[in-house]
């Protein structure tokens, strides 16, 4: 039981000083309670996305979904305690793949 109680503290802290927004665009990071950092990372830079949860997350329903990119700033970022991460994961996706058919930069790969 401490165990789950540490882990529901760390995503409720995490929910209340971090903040994403996913636009058609890019992926824009808010950081901080007090003090404040902005950050963001392009869709075109995205180069795979995944989903990892660990026993007590799919107890309590969230999960880490980790961004790699060629991002100079942030190449890895992992976004932890979120819910639904399977489906804000696949929408990353679409998001990304939608900006490289716009831009014509879609490989045949994928």
């Amino acid at each position: 039981l401490g165990l789950a109680a540490y882990n529901l503290y760390k995503v409720v802290k995490l929910k209340t000083t971090i903040r994403y927004r996913l636009t058609t665009e890019r992926i824009l990071i808010e950081q901080g309670l007090l003090g404040k950092l902005w950050n963001e990372i392009e869709l075109a830079r995205v180069k795979d996305v995944t989903v990892h949860q660990k026993v007590l997350d799919r107890m309590f329903g969230v999960g880490t979904v980790r961004v790699l990119s060629s991002d100079a700033s942030e190449p890895i970022l992992e976004m932890t305690g979120i819910a639904n991460a399977l489906e804000v994961k696949e929408l990353v996706r679409e998001h990304v793949l939608r900006m490289r058919q716009r831009e014509g930069t879609l490989d045949e790969e994928e």
